[in-house]
C-alpha cells in the first residue's frame, strides 16, 4: 500500500523529464531538416539516449515537480497555517492525506504545461 502522503511522485519526475527528452529530440530533428514522419519507435529510442546523456534533465523534473507540487498545495498549506477557528488540530490532519498519483501528476502537469 502507498503511502497516504508523498511529497512528489516519481511517476511525475520521470514523465517530466521524459516529455522535456521528447521535445528535445523533435527540435533536433526538424534543426537537421527531417519533416517526413519519423517511425515513433525512433523517437522512442533517441529519447531514452537523450535522457541517458542528459541526467540533468531529471534534476529540471525534480524542481518542476515540488513547484507542482506547491502550486497545488497552497490551498491546503494556507489554510493549515492560517486559519485562526481550527479545531483541536483536526483540521491540519486533512494535509496528510493528500496522495500524487500518477494521474493526477499527469492531469496537473497537462492543465499547467497545456500538454
Amino acid at each position: 500500500m502507498a503511502e497516504p502522503f508523498q511529497h512528489i511522485s516519481g511517476v511525475a519526475v520521470k514523465v517530466l523529464a521524459r516529455i522535456a527528452a521528447r521535445k528535445a529530440v523533435v527540435e533536433q530533428l526538424r534543426a537537421n531538416g527531417i519533416r517526413r514522419p519519423v517511425p515513433h519507435r525512433e523517437i522512442v529510442r533517441a529519447t531514452n539516449a537523450y535522457l541517458a546523456a542528459n541526467p540533468r534533465l531529471y534534476e529540471q523534473a525534480l524542481a518542476t515537480a515540488w513547484e507542482l507540487s506547491v502550486r497545488d498545495q497552497s490551498g491546503r498549506i494556507n489554510a493549515v497555517l492560517f486559519d485562526d477557528n481550527r479545531r483541536g488540530g483536526a483540521s491540519h490532519v486533512a494535509l496528510f492525506h493528500y496522495q500524487i498519483t500518477p494521474n493526477r501528476a499527469l492531469k496537473t502537469l497537462q492543465k499547467n504545461y497545456n500538454l
